[in-house]
């Protein structure tokens, strides 16, 4: 026989209302009805359970997803029947975030923009030529960059802020130097955090940090997505140099491991 659990209710799973999650692997819903005493209809067919506690996890996800709030509605004016809306969050929202998830389940998000540069009139930057005598860069024949780039997002809570930003200065403007979320090396560029300090539930400073990245992928020039420029005088794609007679060509970003600007693991 099932006991009531230690608030004298008993509740049981509504069927075909147990999830709802958003676009982006947000929040899930699970929907119980709940009777208060042992007398009484109850959904027929449905075993009997008590509501978790919050900061359970979601059954059977392996998302990490935290029960944060259990919301408790009357039905039909009847004081012995209710419903209960129990809403779990990933580990990286909300109330729940911590320091603490892995780097698979950080939250991320896409965007496609637009870039553009100019060099000034200094002479101090050349086209490779791989002649030995590169031309150099001058404001009468400008370079441009002119090609859509992806921008990405990766959303983080960390619990030191000072370490958060050690790893990020070590690594901003850089391009990575190995496969990062399906980019090829070198053909992603690291901008930098935007940082937002909250307090969590437990009383705790915690800092969610979003990290910005963006793409840049070339046809024709796999892995030098950041070196190259688009010659106005020539139509033609050339990678840029910093030295009038080098033929090597020298990169103009560093390149680095973008797994080391993560505190998650």
């Amino acid at each position: 026989m099932t006991t009531p659990s230690s608030s004298g209710k008993w509740w049981a799973e509504t069927p075909g209302r147990v999830e709802r999650d958003d676009a982006n692997g947000g929040v899930r819903v699970r929907t119980f009805e709940g009777r208060y005493a042992t007398s009484g209809t109850l959904p027929g067919g449905i075993s009997l359970q008590q509501l978790p506690l919050r900061g359970y996890g979601y059954p059977g996800s392996s998302t990490g997803h935290k029960l944060d709030t259990v919301e408790r509605t009357m039905n039909n004016q009847n004081a012995t029947q209710w419903t209960a809306v129990l809403t779990y969050l990933p580990p990286t929202t909300g109330s729940w975030s911590t320091s603490g998830a892995a780097f698979v389940d950080l939250p991320r998000s896409w965007s496609i923009g637009g870039e553009l540069l100019q060099f000034a009139e200094t002479g101090d930057w050349y086209y490779v030529t791989g002649t030995g005598t590169n031309d150099p860069i001058l404001g009468e024949v400008p370079a441009f960059k002119k090609i859509a780039t992806g921008r990405l997002v990766m959303q983080e809570v960390i619990s030191d802020i000072s370490a958060a930003r050690a790893r990020a200065k070590a690594r901003v403007n850089t391009k990575n130097n190995a496969s990062f979320e399906d980019s090829s090396v070198g053909d992603m560029l690291y901008l930098g955090f935007e940082a937002e300090e909250f307090t969590n539930d437990d009383g705790d400073k915690r800092w969610r940090l979003r990290h910005n990245f963006l793409e840049r992928d070339i046809p024709g020039k796999a892995k030098n997505g950041w070196e190259y420029v688009l010659r106005d005088d020539t139509a033609q794609w050339s990678y840029i140099n910093q030295s009038p007679g080098s033929v090597d060509p020298e990169p103009i970003y560093p390149s680095s491991s973008f797994r080391g600007i993560f505190g998650a693991s």
